[in-house]
């Protein structure tokens, strides 16, 4: 799909903000290795992080940027045509950094997301804005629609998304506003074509396939659920937030009252939670989906199971592939999530070739079905 350029852009450049964190690095890697454009890496401390990484990262220009300073945004993406950003907490910064690219004609690809941005949604823009372009949301939107095209027509979907790791203090904060945000309803699921409470518990001991031990499941739905739903014509589906470990779920019920009156606290909590869970343990990122629907007339069902090694990796790589597809003029301009791209196919078949991930498979069978079969060796 092809945009019609924008007049006026600054430069030829891609700029990742935030690019020698654990997300920036992942994206830059992947930049780096698809070499179309010149990439520059911006930060508080661009000199501290060029010396740390000028091996791995020899031609890459590294400047300063505060991205919550207007100005200084203005001056690092003057001469980029893209800006990645992968900086947080993203609930404080995501809009101004798009407020910035939108005064420069510039593209944005956001690893996350905030509410002011989601609200520019309706703003009729030549350039392409992306937010929500990491694992979740993101992939989480746009491995069931690439999964999708398995069937002529999908009736209901089961996704969990889970995993062991460590959280960034900037992380952490983004997933803690994640899950309170309002929009975000726990046990809410899509029953008959419509979002619904539902009868379904959080639960403690489950077993599913390919997850190491049992874990804790948290049924939830969000908006990027009803992008979902929608875009599937789904009758039913459910999703749910997996975690593996003792320490995070109940460091999660304390600290939803916490969070809001002292939300450094909390967010000190939650990252020691998962240093906990993790200890003497070896990380990963799962991605469990499962679709069910008709093809040729006949019932059919599929499972796919994504998994990588740990979330920053996941992130910045979805980060970057979408940032490409933008690049490559498979996006329309205008202002959106990263899962309503239109040709998810391209994102996972880059996705498959990163070289980041550990398994992904597509299998004719119900996760249920899995649960008796797999063992779940990670």
């Amino acid at each position: 799909m092809r945009n019609n350029g924008i007049n006026g852009r600054r430069g030829d450049m891609i700029g990742v903000i935030g690019g020698y964190g654990a997300v920036g690095i992942a994206a830059v890697q992947i930049l780096k290795k698809w070499n179309r454009y010149p990439l520059k890496i911006g930060g508080r401390n661009p000199e501290k992080a060029r010396e740390k990484l000028k091996k791995e990262f020899p031609d890459v220009r590294w400047s300063y940027v505060d991205v919550f300073n207007d100005t200084s945004i203005a001056d690092f993406a003057k001469d980029c045509i893209i800006i990645v950003n992968c900086v947080g907490p993203s609930h404080k910064v995501s809009s101004r950094v798009a407020k910035v690219c939108l005064s420069l004609n510039c593209h944005l690809v956001d690893a996350g997301i905030d509410k002011v941005l989601e609200e520019m949604n309706a703003i009729d823009v030549e350039t392409c804005i992306r937010y929500g372009a990491g694992m979740t949301p993101g992939l989480t939107g746009i491995l069931p629609q690439w999964l999708a095209s398995e069937f002529d027509s999908v009736t209901s979907l089961q996704m969990y998304t889970g995993a062991l790791d460590t959280f960034t203090p900037s992380g952490a904060e983004d997933y803690l506003v994640g899950v309170l945000d309002t929009s975000n309803e726990p046990l809410a699921a899509w029953r008959d074509g419509q979002k619904r409470q539902t009868t379904s518990k959080r639960k403690s001991a489950v077993h599913l396939p390919f997850f190491p031990r049992e874990v804790s499941v948290f049924p939830f739905f969000d908006k990027e659920s009803l992008l979902v739903a929608n875009a599937l014509k789904l009758v039913n589906g459910d999703w749910s937030l997996v975690i593996d470990g003792e320490h995070a779920p109940e460091v999660l019920n304390e600290v939803r009252l916490q969070f809001e009156n002292d939300p450094v606290k909390a967010v000190e909590k939650l990252c020691m939670a998962a240093a906990l869970d993790l200890e003497g343990r070896k990380s990963y990122c799962n991605i469990l989906l499962q679709l069910d629907g008709l093809k040729d007339t006949t019932d059919k069902t599929v499972t796919a199971l994504l998994q990588t090694e740990n979330v920053s990796q996941l992130t910045g790589t979805i980060t970057a592939l979408v940032s490409m597809a933008v690049l490559e003029q498979e996006v329309t301009p205008g202002i959106g999530p990263a899962a309503s791209i239109p040709e998810p196919q391209k994102i996972i078949k880059r996705l498959q070739n990163s070289g980041i991930l550990k398994q992904f498979i597509v299998l004719e069978a119900s996760i249920e079905s899995l649960c008796e079969e797999v063992e779940g060796e990670i």
